[in-house]
């Protein structure tokens, strides 16, 4: 069987390792953007219809379950 051995220099992988090191405290040091948020009245009566949506799909499923129990017995 014939592998592919890929040699990477320790020093490489020691600089490579460091600069990502350095990147991520950087990171760490910049403060998050802040989160958006809608205003509750704007997302309310969208959440409301998507739950009764799923209230409605679930409701079926439960219906034809039972059907197809009772049918069956």
């Amino acid at each position: 069987m014939n592998t592919l051995l890929i040699r990477i220099p320790a020093k490489t992988v020691l600089v490579r390792s460091g600069l990502a090191i350095l990147a991520l405290s950087s990171a760490a040091g910049q403060p998050a953007p802040e989160q958006y948020r809608e205003p509750f009245a704007e997302s309310f009566p969208i959440r409301k219809e998507q739950h009764l949506q799923i209230k409605a799909y679930a409701d079926k499923l439960l219906k034809e379950r039972a059907d197809q129990t009772l049918r069956s017995e």
